[in-house]
């Protein structure tokens, strides 16, 4: 067998590698083919009389197992995005988490405002003075 990396030129989106494999005439008409992406999952197409056909594959450990028909195969790797469903939630937590701080930041901005434009007891230029009359009138 021989295995040989080659130009991308599959028409299927996202496609990051290319392989043509080569096996000798052995006799067989299907081959059983390990393939150790880097580190992803993903799917496989095996091109088929000029078209991608996207084939089902298995696991073996961390291997993707596909079986494909011929002695010259070539075959595309797509990894696999991250689901709709991830990034929807990512984006939320983003934004609750700035909406967070946001609020935070706002209301500690709010005390330092309201604690500088307070006036010290100290500087009031008239001491308030008790009024005895309004205390008996409210008393009564």
């Amino acid at each position: 067998m021989q295995v040989t990396q080659q130009d991308i030129t599959a028409d299927v989106h996202g496609v990051t590698e290319q392989w043509l494999l080569d096996f000798s005439d052995d006799g067989q008409e299907t081959h059983t083919i390990r393939y150790l992406p880097q580190g992803k999952q993903g799917s496989v197409y095996v091109q088929q009389d000029g078209k991608w056909i996207k084939v089902p594959t298995d696991t073996f450990g961390s291997y993707i197992t596909f079986t494909a028909a011929g002695t010259e195969i070539v075959m595309a790797f797509v990894p696999k995005g991250i689901p709709l469903w991830e990034l929807c939630g990512g984006t939320v937590a983003a934004l609750l988490v700035a909406a967070f701080l946001a609020r935070k930041l706002i209301h500690k901005h709010k005390a330092r405002k309201a604690k500088k434009n307070a006036a010290p007891v100290e500087e009031l230029d008239t001491p308030i003075e008790s009024d005895d009359q309004s205390t008996e009138q409210h008393t009564k």
